[in-house]
C-alpha cells in the first residue's frame, strides 16, 4: 500500500479531478448525497427546489437574508424521499400563521422556520413534513425578552429547541423557533451573540464536548448577531463563521474533500455584500484525532518558511481520500486556500508538454529526430525574419526536450556559460521581452540569439525551449496548445478544470491562488 503526498505550491493551472467520482471519495452513501446553494434570488431558490426536488433531493435547511435592500437564499438538500414535504417562502407574518395553523391541522409537522427582512416587513420561509405533529412549539415575532421567556418555559415543560431564526426589522431584533418534546439533557442554546461572543461560546462548548447543529447569522441596525443550537454528540462536526460568499464556497469545498456535509447555513447583511456561518458534520473520511495532528504538521511547514496558503491532496490505493487548503489563497482579499484552489504548476507544465510531443510521435508523422528550423522542418521558416543559423537549422525536436538545443544564449539565467567559458551576458529569453507574442518571441530569438553553443553539446535549463515545443504541438495537432492538452492529455485523465495562466495578476482565474515575494508583494 503506497499514500501519495502532493503539496500544491505549484504557466498551467490545474483544478480539481473529477474523472474519479465524488461518491468514490469516503462514504458512498453519504459524501456525494447533498447539495448546497446560497446568494439564490427568490426565484432561483423556487427554481433549485423544484429542480433538485425532481432529482431526489430533499430540502432540510433554507435561510432568508436581505442585502442591500434584496432578498437571497441559502439552502441545503440531502438525497432521500422527496414526498411529504411541504416547502412555503416569501409568506407575511399573518400569511405564516395561517400556513402553521392549517399544515398542522392536516398531519404536516414544521420542522424548519426562518424569518427575514423584506422591505422593513417580516416573512418567513419553512418546511413540513408528513408526520406526526403532537409534541411541538412553534413562536415568531418573539423580541429578544419574550424569546429567552419561551427558552426557559419551554426547557421546564420538556421541550428541546430544533430550530432557531433572529431577524431584524425596523432596529428591532425578532424570533422565531421550533421546540420538540424530548430529551433537553445534552443540549446548550444561545442568541443575540456579537461575532466575537459567538466565537468564545463555540470554543466553550467545543471543550465540553458540545458542538454547533444549527447557526443562524441576523443583521440589526448595521450589526450582525449569532444564533445557535450547541448539542453533545459523538462524531466529528465543524463550525465557520465570517465568511463572504467565496470563502463560504471554499468552506463547503474543503469540508467536502474532508468528508463533512453541510447542516447548517445562514446568511447576512455585510455591508454591501453578503455574509456567512454554517455548520458541518462528519459522513466519513479521517478520525478526527488523525486530521488535526496531520494539519499540525502542515502548519507547522508553513510557519517555518513563510508559506501563506497550501493544498494537499492524499491518494491511497488510487483513490482520493483527503484533500484540504490551509492558510491563504488571496491575503489581500482574506480568501481561504481550498482543496480545490487553482495553482500555477510552474516547471511541471514541461513533463506535460513532454508527454504530448511524445502522444504525437505516435499519432502523427513527428519524430524526436526531426529538424525544427528551415526549409522542409516541422517549423519551416514561419519564425524571424533573417536567415537562419547553422546551429539553428541543427536543432532537433530531442533537443528541445533535453535542454540541449540552445546554450546559454537560451537558458533561463545569468549563470556561467555551461561549457566554462564566458560568462553568460544574456536575459532569460521568456522575460527579456515580455510585451511580445509567443511567435514574436521565437521570431526574436532566432534573429538576435543564434545558439552560444554547439547543438546537442551541452545542457542549459531552457523555458523557451519548451515555448517553442508548444508551437510544434499546435502545428501538427492543429489545435492550440491548451486545447490539445486539455483533450488529448489530462482529459483522459479525469482532469477538467486546467487552464493556461495569464502573465498579470488582472488575468487570474476564479479561485486562482496568489504568489508573493520577498517582501509580500
Amino acid at each position: 500500500m503506497k499514500v501519495y503526498i502532493q503539496i500544491l505550491l505549484l504557466f498551467f493551472i490545474v483544478g480539481t479531478c473529477h474523472g474519479q467520482k465524488r461518491a468514490t471519495l469516503y462514504n458512498p452513501k453519504d459524501v456525494n448525497n447533498w447539495a448546497a446553494r446560497h446568494n439564490m434570488t427568490p426565484g432561483n431558490y423556487q427554481n433549485e427546489v423544484t429542480r433538485l426536488h425532481k432529482k431526489g433531493f430533499r430540502l432540510i435547511h433554507v435561510d432568508g437574508y436581505n442585502v442591500n435592500g434584496k432578498v437571497k437564499f441559502a439552502a441545503l438538500w440531502k438525497k432521500g424521499k422527496t414526498s411529504g414535504l411541504k416547502i412555503r417562502h416569501g409568506l407575511s407574518n399573518s400569511a405564516y400563521q395561517k400556513e402553521v395553523e392549517k399544515n398542522h391541522k392536516n398531519g404536516y409537522r414544521l420542522i424548519h422556520v426562518d424569518g427575514y427582512n423584506d422591505g422593513g416587513n417580516d416573512y418567513y420561509a419553512a418546511i413540513w413534513s408528513k408526520q406526526s405533529t403532537s409534541g411541538l412549539r412553534a413562536k415568531h415575532g418573539l423580541t429578544g425578552e419574550q424569546y429567552q421567556n419561551e427558552v426557559t418555559k419551554n426547557h421546564k415543560d420538556g421541550y428541546r429547541l430544533a430550530s432557531i431564526s433572529g431577524y431584524g426589522v425596523g432596529g428591532t431584533v425578532y424570533y422565531a423557533a421550533i421546540w420538540n418534546r424530548g430529551d433537553i439533557s445534552k443540549l446548550r442554546a444561545r442568541h443575540g451573540l456579537s461575532r466575537s461572543q459567538y466565537q468564545d461560546a463555540v470554543n466553550k462548548n467545543w471543550d465540553d464536548g458540545y458542538y454547533v447543529t444549527h447557526v443562524d447569522s441576523y443583521n440589526a441596525s448595521g450589526k450582525v448577531y449569532y444564533a445557535a443550537i450547541f448539542e453533545k454528540k459523538s462524531g466529528r462536526y465543524s463550525a465557520r463563521h465570517n465568511m463572504n460568499s467565496k470563502n463560504y464556497e471554499l468552506q463547503i469545498e474543503n469540508h467536502h474533500y474532508q468528508g463533512f456535509m453541510p447542516i447548517s447555513v445562514s446568511g447576512h447583511d455585510a455591508g454591501n455584500s453578503s455574509g456567512y456561518a454554517a455548520a458541518f458534520k462528519s459522513v466519513g473520511g479521517w478520525k478526527g484525532s488523525d486530521t488535526r495532528q496531520f494539519s499540525s504538521r502542515i502548519r507547522k511547514v508553513m510557519d517555518e518558511y513563510n508559506i501563506p496558503g497550501a493544498s494537499i491532496a492524499i491518494v491511497k490505493d488510487g483513490r482520493l481520500v483527503y484533500a484540504k487548503g490551509w492558510g491563504w489563497g488571496n491575503r489581500g482579499d482574506r480568501e481561504i486556500a481550498s482543496a480545490t484552489s487553482l495553482y500555477r504548476i510552474a516547471s511541471v507544465s514541461k513533463p506535460i508538454t513532454g508527454v504530448a510531443i511524445m502522444k504525437l510521435t505516435e499519432d502523427t508523422d513527428l519524430s524526436l529526430g526531426q529538424y525544427v528550423f528551415g526549409p522542409g522542418a516541422v517549423l519551416g521558416t514561419t519564425y524571424g525574419s533573417n536567415n537562419y543559423g547553422t546551429r539553428e537549422k541543427q536543432i532537433r525536436v530531442r533537443h528541445l526536450l533535453e535542454h540541449r538545443a540552445g546554450g546559454n544564449s537560451w537558458d533561463n539565467d545569468f549563470s556561467s556559460d555551461p561549457d566554462s567559458g564566458p560568462d553568460d551576458n544574456w536575459s532569460p529569453p521568456m522575460f527579456a521581452k515580455r510585451d511580445l507574442s509567443r511567435s514574436q518571441l521565437i521570431g526574436w530569438v532566432l534573429d538576435n540569439r543564434n545558439p552560444s553553443e554547439k547543438v546537442n553539446s551541452v545542457f542549459a535549463y531552457s523555458n523557451f525551449g519548451y515555448c517553442v515545443l508548444g508551437r510544434i504541438i499546435e502545428k501538427k495537432s492543429g489545435m492550440s496548445y491548451e486545447k490539445y492538452v486539455k483533450n488529448k492529455i489530462l482529459k483522459p485523465s479525469g482532469i477538467s478544470n486546467m487552464h493556461i495562466g495569464s502573465s498579470k495578476k488582472s488575468g487570474r482565474k476564479y479561485k486562482e491562488v496568489v504568489y508573493y515575494g520577498d517582501n509580500d508583494t
